[in-house]
């Protein structure tokens, strides 16, 4: 985890919509900012083009940045925007980070960070996480369409085991455990996330609950010792969702339940039918701006 002041690197773009929502989906959870404003006002443009910027800790890798995106959008990188990729002068990120974070409200749950000196509302499930860079911090409309689908799905049917597959900062995770009491496997192919989940956990007093551990996609050994699994969450992209579908789908119990995010919701089709095929059955939606929030099991 980084901490104290330092530089800030900027991502700047102008496209359009889906070019915003992309972008938001790549860097958006590890950014310390992101916004995006109208740079048209021609009432004769059938889509308004917008000026899209987020402000990361770690340098970008433009290459990267420009093929993925590529990928999600389903074009060549050659006809993307622009990617204009600017260090800034040394700035409190952590400050500007405490401005972005405010406190949020999510069924149940109430998530703040390090720095809130304030009262959680009574009645509520207060989490706290580290004001450092952004790996989750329940503000984007994926965390907290998930937290929303966790509160439910604890109330109706409590968990005896759930993984949160891609924990970033853990707040799923911590939301499970704090929710139901239970035992949670949080995994992460970043090893940052996986410490930062083990950090998170300690400050609220579930480091006995949650096993945080790094490894890709569902390779993880003890991940599979523990399955199957009554709840399973995974917020990461609609790419991955799809390519590990069979996968996910074999780590449940036959009565599970399943919450996938960090999909557009245009993105749901193509979604759906890969967990279709791979014999579960969607539920519920939660949607949420331009994003969803599925909630699938067998005979939901």
């Amino acid at each position: 985890m980084v901490s104290g002041d330092g530089p800030l690197w900027k991502i700047a773009m102008v496209g359009d919509e889906a070019l915003a929502a992309a972008l938001e989906a790549l860097v958006g959870e590890e950014a310390t900012s992101f916004s995006r404003f109208e740079a048209s006002h021609n009432p004769a443009m059938p889509a308004k083009t917008w000026r899209i910027e987020a402000l990361l800790v770690d340098q970008p890798d433009r290459a990267a940045l420009a093929a993925a995106l590529a990928d999600m959008l389903g074009v060549a990188p050659a006809a993307l925007p622009r990617i204009a990729v600017e260090r800034l002068a040394d700035v409190d990120w952590l400050a500007l980070n405490r401005a972005q974070f405010p406190p949020v409200l999510a069924g149940r749950f109430f998530v703040h960070g390090s720095h809130f000196e304030g009262r959680p509302p009574a009645g509520k499930i207060a989490l706290k996480l580290n004001a450092g860079p952004a790996f989750g911090s329940g503000t984007h409309e994926t965390t907290k369409g998930c937290l929303i689908a966790i509160d439910e799905l604890v109330a109706e049917r409590p968990p005896r085991n759930a993984l949160d597959l891609g924990c970033g900062s853990g707040i799923l995770a911590l939301a499970i455990a704090a929710a139901a009491g239970i035992d949670v496997i949080a995994t992460d192919i970043d090893p940052v996330a996986a410490a930062t989940t083990r950090e998170n956990a300690e400050a609220n007093g579930l480091r006995d609950r949650i096993k945080a551990m790094a490894g890709a996609g569902v390779a993880v050994e003890e991940m599979g010792r523990n399955a199957p699994y009554d709840l399973i969450v995974a917020n990461i992209l609609a790419e991955p969702l799809i390519e590990l579908a069979p996968e996910i789908a074999g780590l449940l119990a036959p009565d599970g339940r399943l919450v996938l995010s960090g999909l557009l919701t245009v993105q749901e089709p193509q979604v759906l039918a890969a967990y279709r095929a791979a014999g579960l059955t969607p539920g519920r939606t939660i949607v949420l701006g331009e994003w969803s929030t599925l909630v699938l099991g067998r005979g939901v």
